[in-house]
This record gives C-alpha cells, structure tokens and sequence, in this order.
C-alpha cells in the first residue's frame, strides 16, 4: 500500500483572505499528489471566504471525495446560509462513514484568550483502503498566546484520545492529522506522545510522528516512509505536512 496523506491548516479564519486566491490554493494543493488531506479552518458561506462552500469547492476541482464537519456555527452573512467553520477530510478513496466529536470547551472560560475558548472539535472518517477500513482524524486544539499550557487543550486531548481509544479497539489502522497549536514536545500533548511515540522523525528516520511548529501527522501500528515541510506561502501561515505510507 503506497498512500500519500498530509495535513494543512487553510487558515481560512486566521489570514481572513485566503479564497481570494482560491485557484492558487486548488493548484498548490494539486501539485502535492496528496491522496488523503487533513484540512482545518475550513469555512462554508462565510464572507471571508467569498461565501464559499469551501470543502464542495475542493471537491468540485479535484474530483475527491470530502466530508466536513462544523466545530462551531455563526450568524448568516449572506441572507440565506448560517456559517460553519470546522475540519474536513479530502480522500481519492472511498469516505465509508464519518462523524464529529466535540472536543468543548463546554460554556465560557474566564480569562481565557478569544481562541483558547472557541470551540474545538475532531472529525473522524472510515475510508476503505484496498478493500480494509481505516481510520483518519483531522482536528483543530485550543490556541493560547506564546503556546502557553492549557487546560482547556489538555481536556481536549484527553476526549480525542478516548475516542481514538474506540477506534484502537475495533481494529484497523488509524491516522491522525491537525493543528495542535503546541509543538510535540509540550506537555500538553504528553499523552499524544505516549500513545504515538516519543517524537519526531528526522527526514531519515522511521516514526509514526511527523511534522513541525504546530503541524503534525500522526500513525498507530507503522511508520512514514518519508516526509516533508511545503511552504504555502502566501496561502497561509500554516505549511502542509506530507508523509508517504
């Protein structure tokens, strides 16, 4: 099995402008040959996306399959479509089922920054592989300032992880990717490590972890093959992150 899986922040909310430069955005991400993504800040009918529906936009130019779920909704900008804002799943396999799970916070949280408190959720997907199901997670964690420690991360760690726990136990692989807003080595992903391994592959080392900043992919039961950092300058502030199975 040969699959190119990656993951990328759009930073849909974060740069405000990016489908404004849609046709660069399909391009870049055509020219990866990725063939399961891992999308975040994904919006749908919002006006700083050109009231874009962001993940049948995706699907219509690559022809991939898609699914989305919203990790928060807003009011309507456009007279008729309430917003979403969430994380998708691009596949050129077949996407058997998919559903959301809500990583919280529950309620406001005083002091707490704009973005530490935003909702968080994970979507996760079966996708059929050469006939075997298996399991891919794309998911957004709570920001702060400076990647200071959060509770509020933390919990969400501890909920993805209980999830991916139900998954474990009825077999197949599972793959992970997102924008977990620390690094890996932060303590507010020390149970992440714990179940994925202890760090980061080096581009010549074998690991079920990659990536880097805030970025990563993760894989339970093997190795990536290889891996790499593309810059998406311009696109967003986030790079995609591409490993080869």
């Amino acid at each position: 099995m040969c699959v190119r899986f990656a993951t990328w922040n759009i930073a849909c909310g974060s740069l405000g402008y990016n489908f404004r430069k849609k046709e660069s955005i399909i391009d870049f991400f055509v020219s990866k040959n990725v063939d399961i993504c891992f999308l975040q800040e994904v919006d749908r009918f919002a006006e700083r996306s050109c009231f874009l529906d962001v993940p049948e936009y995706f699907r219509g130019y690559t022809g991939m399959n898609v699914c989305f779920y919203p990790s928060f909704t807003m009011e309507k900008e456009d007279g008729v479509h309430v917003r979403e804002y969430g994380n998708g799943v691009l596949s050129r396999y077949e996407i058997v089922e998919s559903w959301r799970v809500d990583l919280g916070p529950v309620g406001s949280v005083p002091g707490a920054h704009i973005w530490e408190s935003e909702r968080r959720s994970a979507l996760f997907a079966k996708v059929r592989i050469d006939g075997k199901d298996v399991t891919c997670v794309s998911t957004h964690l709570a920001y702060t300032e400076n990647r200071t420690a959060s509770k509020i991360r933390r919990e969400q760690v501890d909920v993805l992880v209980a999830a991916l726990g139900d998954c474990v136990r009825g077999g197949g692989r599972v793959f992970v990717g997102g924008d977990f807003n620390v690094t890996l080595c932060h303590d507010d992903l020390a149970v992440m490590r714990g179940i994925f391994g202890d760090k980061v592959a080096g581009r010549e080392a074998l690991s079920g972890v990659v990536g880097t900043g805030v970025d990563y992919l993760f894989q339970l039961g093997g190795a990536w093959r290889g891996w790499a950092v593309c810059p998406a300058e311009g696109l967003s502030d986030h790079p995609m992150i591409v490993a080869d199975l």
